[in-house]
C-alpha cells in the first residue's frame, strides 16, 4: 500500500487592455487588471487486492481559487469601474479497481 500527495499552487497577475475599434477616437477601451491565485490537493492511497488479482486507487481531491478583476471602460464621455471576483471551491472523491 503507498499513500501519495499530489499538490500544486498557482499564482496569477496580469494587466492588459483593449481598443475596442482601433480607431483615433476613444469609443470604449478596456483596462484590465487581474489576479488570481488557486490551490490543489490530491491524496491517493495505492495498492494491490489480495492473492494477486488487481490493483486499487482511492482518493480526494481540492482545488480552492480566490481573484480579482478590476476593469476599466474608458468611454468618449467619462471612465466607468467595472469588474468582479472569484471565490470557487471544488472537492471529490474517487476509487477504482482493476481486476485480474
Amino acid at each position: 500500500m503507498h499513500l501519495k500527495s499530489i499538490s500544486a499552487y498557482r499564482h496569477l497577475t496580469s494587466e492588459f487592455a483593449r481598443d475596442s475599434l482601433s480607431s483615433p477616437f476613444l469609443v470604449a477601451d478596456t483596462f484590465d487588471d487581474y489576479h488570481d491565485k488557486q490551490w490543489s490537493q490530491e491524496i491517493q492511497l495505492l495498492g494491490d487486492l489480495p492473492n494477486d488479482r488487481g490493483t486499487y486507487v482511492a482518493g480526494l481531491y481540492y482545488l480552492g481559487e480566490k481573484g480579482l478583476d478590476y476593469n476599466l471602460v474608458a468611454t468618449s464621455i467619462g471612465d466607468l469601474g467595472s469588474g468582479g471576483t472569484t471565490d470557487n471551491y471544488s472537492a471529490a472523491a474517487f476509487a477504482q479497481t482493476n481486476l485480474r
